[in-house]
């Protein structure tokens, strides 16, 4: 068992074991015996200070929160060891003992900046030259208008460099004690021999500067305006999600009374109610976690804070791939179900009725029937415990193909096979009355829930010799499917008057219209 000790280095707060925390110290000391106490060498110290805190930062995990010894000498190998720096030949700056190979990061110039630095950062990081970068995004902004509006969004969201770290690491260069010491003493030497010229630019440089904080604080407003944006959305997103898992609300619908009619639906589609549950939880969770991270990513831009939590991320990433791959199984697997159509056609010879004119009309429809998603309704029989779904036909008229007035019924489903299919229409229950010269369609047909969306459709042709008329009645109208006749006059428009077939189709029958 070790002796440990917790210590601050650039503000950051870490434990480390008695060994490494004297190795670090007189590694320190050595530092500032070698480069003094004056201004140079105190900001050489800072960011060498700041380095060493960042590379502990990633040292630390859940399983292990104490710096060890083993941890220092790695630092001091990538940092070098400071009989390594020569504070007055240039020769050794290239001689850094590292060991890390880093790449470059992005961030913004504050060095080489026209306005806020993002051409110059970029440059560093695609390894050309500023000026290319400058010029590109003048042509980007003449030829396409968007250049302006991409740099500011980058300026909004890359970050400065601030430390001579991160300087180092936007050109690329390992970060070690004799790079932070040559960079320093670089800028020191550009101060002391640009005297003359930084008089010259300090009314521009100032302009710039207040143009720069201006735009800055603009937009920072704007970051936060869309942070707002993102949680705003986020939140009624949840809410609407919550509404619909547990309260069923009727709000989410277009059409009717939906509380206690959508999972009975629902279940129906699935062969189980596991595979229910399986399927609602992993849809609920593909839809919330992106939610989630929309008002995470929020709230970080309002309230402007930096987390690094790995493992939230990693573990909501998981889970959203898994939910995923159970919405894709579970789909697939149901789509299984609808893959082969099939139809059913039924056709009745309705040689009962001898007048010259039949009437259409609709039978009396007492079952008490519920709305559903629009135009299914959904009922159960009390005394079986059966439901049922029930949807609208679609009626139409057309020429006959002989001398015989005949009702024709087509009924279209879906299964894992055509036989599967077959068997689900011939399932499905439709009956019309035909009373004298009165035929009453029914305005519904019915199939049982648990062939829900298996049913395409029901279809009724009624084939009309020629010279022989029809009247419809204004009830059927909520059946009738785009009865064609030789004016192309609508369906509604059609209802309440009398028709005759002609050898060019359907006329509204006239005495003086009728050919002789």
């Amino acid at each position: 068992m070790k002796e440990t000790t917790t210590i601050n280095i650039s503000g950051i707060i870490f434990h480390i074991d008695q060994d490494a925390f004297v190795r670090l110290k007189n590694y320190f000391a050595e530092l500032k015996k070698r480069f003094g106490d004056n201004a140079e060498g105190k900001e050489i110290i800072n960011d060498i200070e700041l380095r060493i805190a960042e590379i502990l930062q990633e040292k630390i995990t859940d399983k292990k929160q104490v710096v060890n010894e083993e941890d220092i000498a790695q630092i001091i190998k990538i940092m070098g060891a400071p009989e390594d720096i020569d504070a007055d030949t240039e020769e050794e700056f290239s001689e850094d003992p590292v060991t890390e190979n880093r790449q470059r990061r992005l961030f913004r110039d504050p060095d080489n900046t026209v306005l806020g630095g993002v051409c110059s950062g970029m440059a560093h990081y695609f390894g050309i030259d500023p000026v290319l970068m400058r010029v590109l995004t003048v042509i980007v902004t003449i030829f396409y208008g968007v250049g302006f509006l991409v740099y500011i969004v980058l300026w909004a969201f890359i970050p400065k460099a601030e430390t001579t770290a991160q300087k180092l690491e936007m050109k690329g260069e390992p970060v070690t004690a004799n790079n932070i010491k040559r960079t320093i003493k670089e800028n020191y030497e550009d101060v002391k021999n640009s005297g003359a010229y930084k008089k010259a630019r300090d009314g521009v440089n100032r302009g710039a500067s207040a143009a720069g904080e201006i735009v800055s604080f603009i937009l920072k407003a704007i970051v936060i305006i869309i942070g707002i944006g993102m949680v705003t959305g986020a939140v009624v997103s949840i809410v609407a999600i919550v509404n619909l898992v547990i309260f069923h609300s009727p709000t989410i619908y277009f059409h009717g009374e939906v509380q206690g009619i959508f999972f009975p639906v629902l279940e129906a589609f699935f062969e189980n109610e596991l595979t229910l549950i399986i399927f609602l939880l992993s849809s609920i969770l593909l839809a919330l976690i992106p939610i989630l991270v929309i008002l995470f990513l929020g709230v970080k831009l309002v309230f402007n804070f930096k987390t690094n939590n790995k493992v939230i991320g990693l573990s909501a990433l998981g889970i959203w791939l898994i939910s995923l791959a159970a919405v894709i199984t579970i789909g697939i697997s149901l789509g299984a179900r609808y893959t082969y159509p099939s139809d059913v056609e039924e056709t009745h010879v309705l040689d009962e009725i001898k007048s010259e004119t039949i009437y259409i009309n609709l039978n009396k429809f007492d079952r008490d029937l519920q709305e559903s998603f629009g135009s299914v309704y959904i009922s159960e029989n009390k005394l079986t415990g059966t439901s049922y779904l029930y949807n609208r036909p679609d009626f139409d008229v057309r020429k006959s193909r002989n001398d015989n007035i005949e009702i024709e019924i087509t009924k279209t489903a879906r299964g894992r096979s055509r036989y599967d299919a077959q068997e689900v229409a011939s399932a499905i229950k439709y009956n019309y009355t035909l009373k004298d010269s009165i035929l009453y369609l029914d305005p519904w047909y019915e199939t049982e829930l648990k062939n829900v969306g298996r049913v395409d459709d029901l279809d009724i042709t009624l084939y009309l010799p020629e010279g022989k008329k029809i009247y419809f009645d204004r009830e059927i109208y909520p059946v009738v499917y785009d009865i064609e006749n030789v004016k192309h006059i609508s369906d509604y428009d059609m209802m309440g008057k009398t028709w005759i077939m002609q050898p060019e189709g359907l006329i509204e029958y006239k005495p003086d219209s009728v050919k002789r």
